[in-house]
């Protein structure tokens, strides 16, 4: 049961956090899963790496609301 999920670091980013996240995604033909904000400042915005994948994806990017993250 559940969703299988795999968890990707590269230690060695060339581009900005976002572009390396719709690199490795477009690779893997893969949905992204990210949080909301970035910091308490940001609480009802979408932070600026997560706002650059929204915008920048091809595929399904699932933005996740930081409260449902501390639920978990």
């Amino acid at each position: 049961e559940g969703i299988r999920a795999n968890t990707y670091i590269n230690y060695r980013i060339e581009n900005s956090v976002a572009e390396s996240i719709l690199s490795y995604a477009k690779k893997k033909n893969s949905i992204v899963a990210m949080a909301a904000q970035s910091g308490p400042i940001a609480a009802n915005l979408l932070g600026s790496t997560t706002r650059k994948v929204v915008r920048g994806a091809v595929y399904p990017v699932w933005v996740i609301h930081p409260r449902y993250l501390r639920e978990m």
